[in-house]
This record gives structure tokens, C-alpha cells and sequence, in this order.
């Protein structure tokens, strides 16, 4: 069920579950958006692109929001290399690494439940760094 959600409180329970993979990490996270939505398939979201960031990405990883009009998005940044095709790394089965273990369903996973609060999730390169999020409504 929808209801506001404050994005910095999911950061302890992302730090909770992704406690292990976060030691000796640099992560920043800025969060100061609050956006109507279901904070546990959010949770889900922010879980699955940070965990993609510590397992492929480099450091500094950054969480970020922002708000544009009448949409919210959520990103996680990271300095790793240029990847060869963003939109492949959505589908089913695909991954960006042979050497890291996984179903490659994190980022399928993403997109589906962006789409079901009504969203999208998407991944480009900006400058130096992978750039993966999703975009959700306000309204």
C-alpha cells in the first residue's frame, strides 16, 4: 500500500541487510525526499541497485534523490567502467560480470516493481560513473 515514505528511513535497514558487503566501502547517501509509495517494494528496489553497485561498481557509490515536477527518482552511483549495453543488464538472466555468482535477476526484478508502483527503472552512464534508478510518480 501506498503511503508517504520518508526515502532516509529505508537507509538503516538497507545498511542492516547489505551490512557484510558495506565494510570498507565508501557510500554516501543523500536522501531528503519523502514520496508517496510502497516502502517495502521500494526497499526492494534500493536493495537490489546498491547491492548491484558493491558487486560490480566502484567506490564512491552514492544514493541519491530528487524530485523533477511531478516525478521522484531514486539512483544509485558508481565509478565503475563504461558498461557495453544498460538496457541488456534489465532482462532476465543477464549480468554484468561472468565472475560475480547470481541469477541475474536483480535489476529484472527493479524494473518490475517500478513499473508496478506505476514508475520506471532505468541505467545510463553520466561522466565517469554507471548511473542505475528508478523514476516513480508524486502524484
Amino acid at each position: 500500500p501506498r503511503r508517504p515514505v520518508a526515502l532516509a528511513e529505508l537507509w538503516p535497514r538497507l545498511e542492516g541487510l547489505l551490512q557484510e558487503r558495506l565494510k570498507g566501502r565508501k557510500v554516501e547517501v543523500a536522501l531528503p525526499h519523502t514520496f508517496p509509495t510502497d516502502p517495502e517494494s521500494l526497499l526492494q528496489i534500493l536493495l537490489n541497485l546498491l547491492d548491484n553497485a558493491l558487486k560490480y561498481g566502484q567506490d564512491p557509490i552514492r544514493l541519491v534523490s530528487r524530485e523533477e515536477g511531478d516525478k521522484g527518482f531514486v539512483e544509485v552511483w558508481d565509478a565503475g567502467p563504461p558498461l557495453p549495453d544498460y538496457e541488456a543488464l534489465f532482462l532476465p538472466g543477464k549480468r554484468g560480470s561472468v565472475e560475480v555468482k547470481g541469477q541475474g535477476l536483480g535489476l529484472y526484478l527493479v524494473r518490475r516493481l517500478a513499473q508496478a508502483l506505476g514508475g520506471e527503472a532505468y541505467a545510463r552512464r553520466e561522466g565517469e560513473a554507471n548511473v542505475f534508478g528508478v523514476r516513480l510518480p508524486l502524484d
